[in-house]
């Protein structure tokens, strides 16, 4: 538990540390070839210290990248459409790179009983239902972000609570996701004794599925920035998000399509959609 604290408060204090190092180099060359420096730095920090502190290093590198080397200096904000770019490549590389280099951490061996498998069964489902509700509450205030980036015809403060509101609601839902796929491959816990690895109790297609909606909260982000740093977003930018919006639903109901033709039995809400309820 020590070592875990050493790289919670370690790996984010030095991504701060390294953006105060990096000010020199700020005017010489642009912002995205800094952030080659915060990658390394969450790879690390995931390496050592695990998936969860490495995505937490990745988050505050995005905060140091803005609060030290992008202008206005000293300030969370970003004036250049570039530094957006950076800002935004920094912190899903970030986050890709710490989810794929972190290390899992060792289960306790437990005897695993049927009532155990049950349980987990159940957390797991939970975990699932957590994050299909998240997602789909990030989802309906993106439409309203969507209006807002087209039109403006919201107030600056009604927009920043939409803006809030839909970062909290998807990192909610990817929060959720991600603690699912961790019990999935290392364990469900069950009560303080360990964890119990149990089946995937769902189908492929609903793993397609819920990849395609996650891809459509991932799109919604484009119109999100731009009203977070209060920009007028161009239109073809926002044309192409919405072109690749419908071609994502257009998948989403052939996949549905296709699971309505070959529906097998199973525990309620587990196939051919999300969870119910």
């Amino acid at each position: 538990m020590r070592g875990d604290l050493v790289y919670w408060v370690g790996g984010p204090l030095a991504a701060l540390v390294l953006g105060a190092c990096l000010i020199p180099l700020r005017d010489l060359t642009p912002t995205g070839n800094l952030t080659f420096a915060f990658v390394a730095l969450t790879i690390v920090v995931a390496q050592f210290g695990g998936r969860t502190v490495g995505i937490a290093t990745a988050v505050a590198s995005a905060i140091s990248l803005d609060f030290f080397l992008t202008r206005p200096y000293f300030r969370l904000a970003i004036e250049d459409k570039h530094d957006v770019v950076a800002f935004l490549g920094l912190t899903a590389c970030g986050v890709i790179a710490s989810a794929l280099s972190g290390h899992p951490d060792r289960a306790p061996e437990r005897t695993v009983t049927d009532q155990d498998a049950l349980d987990a069964r159940e957390h797991a489902q939970q975990m699932r239902g957590l994050a299909w509700t998240n997602l789909r509450w990030a989802l309906a205030v993106s439409v309203l972000i969507w209006i807002e980036a087209l039109w403006e015809p919201l107030g600056g403060v009604v927009a920043w609570i939409l803006v809030l509101a839909q970062a909290f609601f998807l990192a909610l839902a990817t929060l959720y996701a991600a603690v699912l796929e961790q019990w999935m491959r290392r364990g469900t816990p069950v009560g303080a004794a360990g964890r119990v690895v149990i089946p995937k109790p769902w189908s492929d297609v609903e793993d397609q599925r819920a990849a395609l909606w996650f891809a459509l909260g991932l799109v919604s982000i484009v119109p999100w920035a731009y009203v977070a740093f209060g920009r007028k977003a161009p239109l073809d930018v926002l044309y192409g998000a919405l072109a690749c919006s419908a071609v994502v639903l257009l998948l989403l109901g052939l996949l549905a399509a296709f699971a309505r033709a070959n529906t097998q039995e199973g525990p309620p809400g587990l196939v051919g959609g999300p969870p119910r309820g």
